[in-house]
């Protein structure tokens, strides 16, 4: 046998191959190949980083997506959340007996056994059951005058903004063929827990948006999310103002919010990385600013109840936590129950990511 170090050596007018080298150059073709595929990939990715304290918004901005740029909610979905919608109702419902009672509100003697009867159900997704009868029960209590001031003081009772709008379909929900529409879905609160993953092309781009739980439990689960990123998109309940935290109802939610985000705007994973502030629920702030003042939140605001001085303040407060200069916060405000609103938006921000992201990789959008 003739050994031959140099794979392509001449050997009696003859080119001897090893048979050991060339597989070994083919296994190097195909790691190069694979690193060049896996590099061509990624320069496509967009890696969106959804943030934002509890209750902001952030899960109805994905849910938006899904409508946008897929094809809605399967009917899996709308089976699946079908029972968490009716959940919610009995627990709005519970939320404000129980608020009735903290306020010393007595309701009518005639329907204290109904409400009795409400406050001792425990359901769960599995076992919930919401017919008519539950629904004229509901539907009663509602029109309770002790009630309906109890509503008025949502904010005291961390009642969920949703609960008007699921109250006012109850007859609807309760029916028996009854398929959540995507009003419905977009508005049902379930806690994020995690993090919930949407991923959908534009394009030539795939687009990745990672949603992950604000509440305080939830976010030690973010850091491995950090990585490679190419925006963050930082969520703002604007009609927050007044309002506290479920897990802790002596700090205001809005002050929760600044300081998270100047937690993530400063944070040396992201010195680089565009962020886009979505201030949220806009049509609950134009509401609210008619009637409280932005100052039960922030000592220094002074603009009273104009709407348009509160927001500007508003927005402010966050983009003065910046303190990288160069860096531009992309400010919109927004309503994350509005497809149309949230299509505009993302359109706008979109661009964004992809011109100071991707151009500056040498891609051609």
């Amino acid at each position: 046998p003739v050994l031959c170090v140099d794979t392509t050596a001449e050997y009696g007018g003859c080119v001897i191959s090893d048979p050991v080298s060339q597989e070994q150059r083919a296994l190097n073709d195909r790691i190069t190949n694979q690193l060049k595929s896996d590099f061509n990939k990624r320069k496509n990715e967009v890696k969106l980083l959804l943030l934002g304290t509890g209750d902001s918004g952030k899960s109805t901005f994905a849910k938006q997506m899904k409508i946008i740029y897929l094809s809605g909610f399967t009917d899996t979905d709308k089976n699946q959340l079908k029972n968490s919608i009716r959940l919610n109702i009995i627990v709005y419902t519970q939320i404000l007996l129980k608020g009735a009672i903290k306020f010393g509100y007595q309701i009518q003697p005639t329907l204290q056994e109904m409400s009795d009867n409400i406050l001792k159900l425990e359901y769960t997704n599995e076992t919930v059951q919401f017919n008519s009868e539950i629904s004229d029960i509901v539907r009663t209590i509602l029109e309770d005058p002790a009630i309906k001031s109890t509503l008025e003081r949502y904010s005291e009772i961390q009642l969920s903004d949703s609960a008007p709008y699921f109250f006012s379909q109850i007859d609807r929900i309760a029916k028996s063929d009854y398929i959540p529409s995507d009003a419905d879905m977009l508005r049902v609160r379930i806690r994020t827990s995690g993090i919930a993953e949407v991923s959908f092309q534009i394009s030539d781009f795939s687009f990745k948006i990672f949603d992950v739980g604000g509440q305080r439990s939830e976010r030690k689960k973010w850091l491995h999310c950090f990585d490679s990123v190419t925006a963050v998109i930082f969520v703002v309940a604007l009609s927050e103002y007044d309002l506290f935290l479920e897990e802790n109802i002596s700090i205001n939610r809005m002050q929760e919010s600044l300081r998270l985000f100047d937690e993530i705007v400063n944070n040396n994973w992201f010195v680089a990385t565009p962020i886009v502030l979505l201030l949220n629920k806009k049509d609950l702030f134009d509401e609210k600013i008619k009637r409280i003042d932005p100052k039960i939140c922030f000592s220094d605001y002074s603009g009273g109840l104009n709407q348009e001085k509160a927001q500007t303040f508003i927005k402010q407060k966050y983009t003065e936590k910046n303190l990288n200069l160069e860096r531009k916060i992309y400010t919109h405000y927004t309503c994350a129950t509005d497809t149309q609103n949230i299509k505009v938006v993302f359109g706008a921000t979109r661009d964004i990511f992809l011109q100071e992201t991707l151009l500056s990789a040498g891609l051609d959008i």
